[in-house]
């Protein structure tokens, strides 16, 4: 230890043996190159350079993302997010499908007598696939939301702009679920309104669905919004 003392890093690496490196391991050789009063480095700590702190004025200064530029930029994300799962996109339209389908083979052509039933069944299996399948929207990311939208993050964002980007995707995905869930379910019931009023009847509750599948994805851990969804 004592020869140690009196060595800089460059000369210890040099001239050091096995034996007396396997021994150093075990000694705290910052405290050693303190006492000795050598300059210690490090590669990891070449370049850097002392930054002075913010002055408020210019903080102050500093502009943050407004309205519509925070709205872009919270929609291209959102976009992003659904383009990088595209097996998610294919599992939702076959779930969909697979449930008009079903549906419509099990109450058939429509009739007087059976219309009330046949209808509130669809609504159920449409509200509930559409709300489970909205629950990921928010729920999966409210961490990532807390960080990015709490007061004094810095980041200036806000939870409205957020909300609104989100949606502004999930508009054209709901449309698509609906669709083809209507699709599978309207030929095989004929019901006497034509196909379009009957798709947009469908697309507005299952956009009134999503907005409750997000509230509760919110209120809920994981788990329990799935319970409090079905």
């Amino acid at each position: 230890q004592a020869r140690v003392q009196g060595m800089s890093e460059e000369q210890l690496r040099e001239e050091m043996t096995e034996a007396e490196a396997a021994e150093l391991r075990r000694i705290e050789l910052f405290d050693l190159w303190l006492q000795c009063g050598e300059p210690f480095t490090h590669s990891a700590m070449e370049g850097f350079v002392d930054a002075a702190p913010i002055e408020k004025a210019v903080y102050e200064q500093t502009e943050f993302a407004g309205p519509l530029l925070s709205t872009i930029m919270f929609t291209k994300r959102a976009l992003n997010q659904h383009l990088r799962t595209p097996a998610d996109i294919l599992f939702d339209i076959i779930l969909m499908s697979i449930v008009g389908y079903v549906l419509g083979v099990a109450y058939g052509k429509i009739s007087l007598s059976s219309a009330a039933s046949t209808f509130l069944i669809y609504s159920l299996g449409l509200g509930m696939m559409t709300g489970i399948l909205s629950l990921r929207i928010f729920g999966n990311e409210r961490i990532i939301f807390w960080r990015e939208a709490a007061a004094g993050a810095g980041m200036g964002l806000s939870p409205l702009y957020y909300f609104i980007g989100k949606n502004i995707v999930e508009v054209p995905r709901l449309f698509m679920l609906t669709s083809v869930i209507t699709i599978c379910f309207y030929p095989q019931v004929e019901p006497l309104c034509n196909i379009e009023k009957f798709l947009v009847y469908a697309f507005v509750m299952g956009f009134n669905m999503s907005g409750w599948a997000q509230l509760v994805s919110i209120c809920f851990s994981k788990s329990q919004a799935q319970l409090v969804m079905v």
